[in-house]
This record gives C-alpha cells, structure tokens and sequence, in this order.
C-alpha cells in the first residue's frame, strides 16, 4: 500500500449525539436507582439497567466480550455463596460491584468513538510497516469499518 491513506469511519470521528444521550442516560438510570428505589429492588433495577447498556453497544464482539466477563464474575460469586449461611445481602452487595465494574469497561469501549484516551492518528502513510502499525494499534479487530485507498 505504498502512498496509501488511511479513511476513518464517520462514526470514528463524529459520533451520533442521540445515540451518546441514550448511552450516557443509562449510565445516569444505574447511578439514580439507589436514592429512587428501596434496598431489595436496587439489585435488580441495575442488573437489567446493565445488560440493557451492554446491549446498546454497537460491536457485536465487544457486546459479547462484556456480557461473558460479567457472567464468569457472577458465576464466580454465586459458586462462592453457593451453601453458604451468609447474608444475601452480601453477595448482592458483590453483584453491585461488578456491574459497578462493568460500567467503567462500557465507558472504555466509548474511546473509540469519544477519543478521551487515545487520539487517532489518520494520515497518508508512504511505507506498509507504518500503515500496518497505525491499522494494529487503532483497529486491532480488523478492517471492516475502514476504507484503505
């Protein structure tokens, strides 16, 4: 691809302002359920206002990515609690935690198309090893979304 430039999605570069709102309304229905519910239905209420914000995100793959590691962790703790005489409370309190977590890695997928983190790097390249490089660091799950000329 020698003199090839490299052509970023629209949605790269200039997110949708709606699809934020709905993004970024979840994430503010996750923080407003505790002082808006009582005690055995906030468990829940951020339970399904997770796995709704997961859904919401545009990558199948990275969909799928969030939804199993937030399944291996609550498996983890509900092996953990498994038979035991502790409260239920705690290890709801640990659920919270984890899609606490899961949370923060929804906001890193945002990157891609915010640029808070990483900052894209879209110029004509002269040598292959350099388009190689700058298509590995920003696109490291393939071309699909991007044109090469």
């Amino acid at each position: 691809m020698e003199g090839g430039v490299l052509y970023t999605p629209a949605a790269k570069t200039a997110p949708k302002q709606q699809y934020m709102n709905l993004l970024f309304e979840a994430f503010s229905q996750c923080v407003n359920v505790a002082g808006n519910s009582n005690i055995n239905e906030i468990y829940k209420k951020v339970e399904l206002l997770i796995i709704i914000t997961i859904n919401l995100i545009p990558n199948p793959k990275t969909r799928e990515k969030l939804s199993n590691e937030r399944e291996e962790r609550i498996d983890k703790i509900n092996e953990k609690y498994k038979g035991s005489a502790s409260k239920t409370s705690d290890k709801n309190d640990e659920i919270f935690k984890v899609n606490a977590f899961i949370i923060g890695l929804i906001m890193e997928t945002c990157d891609d198309f915010l640029g808070i983190v990483e900052r894209q790097e879209v110029m004509a390249t002269s040598k292959p090893e350099t388009q190689k490089r700058l298509i590995e660091k920003y696109y490291p799950e393939g071309l699909e979304n991007v044109v090469v000329k």
